[in-house]
């Protein structure tokens, strides 16, 4: 049995649930690669047999070299998108909710709060697309004024709100004062 922490991690404190964004989300990142990577190397090998086989080798050489050169910033630059979807995490614990968001590409932001100062938990799906697949938001607000724990695009957020309830309720039944 492999035995998973976190950082921050309190002794004691047992890992209920990690929650990361379907399946879905990662298809605005390959959409972004197809339209800006693929089409852009189909049309430019379309235009290598075509139109640049009648130039000298030089240009062909400078024009190859330019466009390795965007197809590496487009590499790039949809590492770095799919690495801000991959990077948002909500950890569950049997005391606490810890939220990591990834902003951007060297932008993080972490969030915690205790289970018994959860108020109120909501999630659902809106859309067509998002019934189909059952993907959705999942939101969280704590006592405090603005802290609000969102994660948008995880797998079965009614499932996930109805557990998030539950271990709310567990966490505070078991630390009543006697």
């Amino acid at each position: 049995m492999r035995t998973v922490n976190f950082p921050g991690q309190a002794e004691g404190e047992i890992i209920e649930l990690v929650l990361r964004k379907h399946w879905i989300a990662h298809f605005n990142v390959l959409f972004f690669l197809f339209l800006f990577g693929i089409v852009p190397l189909g049309v430019y090998f379309a235009l290598l047999v075509n139109f640049f086989s009648q130039f000298q080798t030089n240009i062909v050489k400078i024009v190859s070299a330019f466009f390795s050169i965007y197809l590496l910033f487009i590499v790039l630059v949809t590492f770095i998108k799919w690495l801000n979807e991959e990077l948002d995490v909500l950890i569950i614990t049997n005391k606490r909710i810890v939220s990591v968001n990834q902003i951007s590409f060297l932008s993080r932001e972490v969030a915690e709060s205790e289970l018994s100062q959860i108020q109120d938990v909501k999630g659902g799906n809106a859309g067509f697309l998002s019934t189909i697949l059952d993907y959705g938001t999942l939101e969280a607000q704590t006592a405090a004024e603005k802290i609000l724990f969102r994660v948008e695009k995880i797998p079965k957020p009614v499932f996930y709100v109805r557990l998030l309830i539950n271990l709310k309720n567990q966490h505070r039944t078991s630390h009543v004062p006697q």
